[in-house]
């Protein structure tokens, strides 16, 4: 018990020291402040709950359970990859703990860390409450009920899963990432179904037919069967009828389900513990170092050193003595686009041409809306290492020893994510040409520009590829491929204006200046 303690105090620390999880504090904080102000609400049809201490504190636990279930997962997902890359792992694999604890270790700071942020939501329910007018301790205290049983076992599960996936290889890395970002999606809808309420980890179940029920209550003819959870702005609120609530009555059974998802989160981690390597570097040469992702940098004996002579001649373009500074860029391009797309296997490329066939054999409106959205998720995991491939690979130093890093490195990878993108979309840009579409060209091609700036600017500021991992998923299922207004950087939805691609643009340069300050500032630091 000693050991595990420590365990979790140190990962814990580890991660809410860092600048990181300052900023990962800050969507809770907003979150409470519109859940507070009146901005999100519960409706049935055209019916909502009225605004109430219950009904405040609901909406804020299933919003902290939705929402940092889905992002926090990316942010609590380097519990096991710290140790790998600190070179603390080889030193737990030589004690006595197992690895059951070890990972049980991990996987409750990882809890804590997503109860440290839920915890913002409830302080602001929390004191909501006592400012009720003849609000007492008790009465006000009841408001945490919700985040107790609807945010902590979802949240719970999530801690545990991001450990499971830190313990499989496969899953290790960017794939594992993609993975559960539709994972979370498919999971939430499929166990969110009426009927089920002790299976649904949610909890939004239960809530929705507690909301029925008052709802019917209050209206005997409203036939509104399904529950939505949404953002009210401006007059959008005045719209519905409003219903008195509250809150859910919390029954036995479904309360030992809550209990029971959370015997579900330790089994999680006593699975895990089966295919879990210890930190075993697999046969590595005592030089060698290994990536996030469980790629090899520099291999064994008898095997590729592709990388090492990667890095060796990205240091040589980046010299560039003796030759004309256009020249010495056009060198480093390649070698960017080069260690762009080493490693990718085969069935990637083959995915590549597949995207091409369908772009051509498509028609333009079906090219447009469809495949092109998804051509240019295809390439996630290439653009991901943009701007932090020296970092993961431990070779910031000697990058940064160059002359002028930044100024050379930081457009030489964005003009390699930009080839990327057009490469990959090449029929597509051609036919929208063709056909006369002026706009529609320059929107995708500023689309194809915000990408890998995109990328540039997450990679340099975080250090790792997650942030652009999580983000662009995010915006990309939003935008392009839901067509929602604003977040649509592709004009996938609906022909784009002259100014949707201006705004596109100038956001591309924007991120493209970040992306050269924080490289210029890390080279000088």
């Amino acid at each position: 018990m000693t050991a595990f303690l420590a365990i979790v105090r140190a990962s814990f620390l580890q991660r809410v020291r860092s600048s990181a999880f300052l900023f990962a504090l800050a969507p809770p904080a907003y979150l409470a402040w519109s859940v507070q102000a009146g901005y999100w609400s519960m409706r049935h049809g055209s019916y909502r709950a009225a605004p109430s201490l219950a009904y405040a504190a609901t909406m804020s636990a299933l919003l902290a359970g939705m929402l940092l279930s889905l992002v926090g997962f990316y942010l609590v997902k380097n519990a096991v990859d710290l140790d790998r890359r600190t070179g603390v792992g080889p030193i737990l694999a030589a004690t006595p703990l197992s690895s059951w604890a070890c990972l049980s270790g991990k996987a409750f700071s990882n809890f804590m860390v997503l109860a440290s942020m839920t915890a913002i939501l409830a302080i602001a329910a929390l004191w909501m409450g006592l400012r009720a007018p003849g609000a007492s301790w008790f009465e006000a205290s009841a408001v945490l009920a919700p985040f107790v049983l609807l945010a902590l076992p979802i949240l719970a599960v999530t801690a545990a899963l991001a450990v499971v996936f830190e313990a499989l290889p496969g899953l290790r890395g960017g794939l594992g990432n993609v993975v559960w970002f539709f994972a979370w999606g498919a999971g939430i809808v499929a166990l969110s179904h009426p009927g089920n309420a002790a299976l649904d980890l949610s909890g939004m179940t239960v809530v929705r037919d507690s909301l029925l029920a008052s709802l019917r209550e209050a209206y005997p003819g409203a036939t509104a069967t399904t529950m939505s959870i949404s953002a009210e702005i401006g007059e959008n609120a005045r719209h519905y009828q409003a219903f008195p609530w509250e809150g859910v009555g919390w029954q036995a059974p479904w309360l030992w389900s809550r209990v029971a998802w959370l015997g579900v989160a330790a089994i999680l981690v006593r699975v895990a513990a089966f295919p879990f390597d210890r930190f075993d570097r697999g046969g590595l040469s005592p030089g060698a170092r290994e990536h996030p992702s469980g790629a090899r940098v520099a291999a064994t004996p008898g095997e590729s050193t592709r990388p090492i002579h990667a890095i060796a001649e990205e240091w040589r373009a980046i010299d560039g003595r003796g030759g004309h500074a256009a020249s010495t860029l056009l060198r480093l391009i390649v070698i960017e686009l080069r260690l762009l797309l080493a490693g990718q296997p085969w069935l990637w490329y083959a995915g590549v041409l597949g995207l091409i066939v369908a772009q051509i054999a498509s028609p333009i409106d079906a090219a447009r809306r469809v495949v092109l959205p998804l051509t240019w998720i295809w390439p996630l995991l290439v653009w991901s290492r943009m701007g932090a491939r020296d970092r993961l690979f431990g070779t910031e130093s000697l990058v940064d020893s160059a002359p002028s890093p930044a100024l050379r490195l930081v457009p030489a990878a964005w003009v390699a994510g930009l080839v990327v993108a057009l490469g990959t979309a090449a029929p597509a840009f051609l036919r929208i040409a063709l056909s006369g579409d002026a706009q529609g060209f320059f929107a995708s091609l500023a689309a194809a520009a915000f990408i890998p700036a995109l990328a540039l600017a997450c990679g340099t500021l975080s250090g790792g590829s997650r942030l652009f991992e999580a983000l662009y998923l995010m915006l990309w299922y939003v935008g392009p491929l839901n067509h929602v207004p604003g977040l649509d950087f592709i004009g996938a939805g609906a022909p784009p204006s002259a100014g949707h691609g201006l705004r596109v643009a100038a956001a591309a340069m924007l991120l493209f200046v970040i992306a050269l300050v924080a490289r210029t500032r890390r080279a000088r630091s």
